[in-house]
């Protein structure tokens, strides 16, 4: 169905759409159910087919990822007591910050990889005060 709806578009279009997919997912919190990944690899099914360049996919998908990640810390920094009265007072949270206070960055690293943990990452970090 996503590789439908992409299909469709103009090349340059499929870019913005898929990029504004991957920050959305980082950077929202709806991103725990936001179809980033998929927009991600849909998109390198319609650079292998030729409409998009696989260059220009491959930098799409990392500065939208990049950005929506910086948008969520950026997030957590300027309202760290809207995660907090929402999940951080839960066992859940006090396992996220132990790990935090332990790992650091290798763990921001790691949560980007975990489907859910991606868009909670960031503004776990900034709320826990990591640079």
């Amino acid at each position: 169905m996503l590789a439908e709806f992409f299909g469709r578009l103009p090349g340059p279009l499929v870019l913005l759409v898929a990029g504004g997919f991957v920050v959305a997912e980082a950077g929202l919190v709806v991103g725990v159910v936001l179809p980033g990944a998929s927009a991600l690899l849909t998109l390198g099914l319609i650079a292998q087919s030729g409409p998009v360049p696989l260059p220009a996919a491959l930098a799409t998908g990392s500065v939208s990822a990049l950005l929506g990640s910086q948008l969520a810390y950026v997030g957590g920094r300027l309202r760290p007591n809207a995660l907090s009265s929402r999940w951080l007072s839960s066992p859940r949270a006090a396992l996220a910050r132990n790990v935090l206070d332990r790992f650091g960055g290798c763990a921001v690293l790691l949560g980007q990889w975990v489907v859910g943990a991606r868009t909670l990452t960031p503004r776990l970090a900034a709320v826990a005060g990591l640079p």
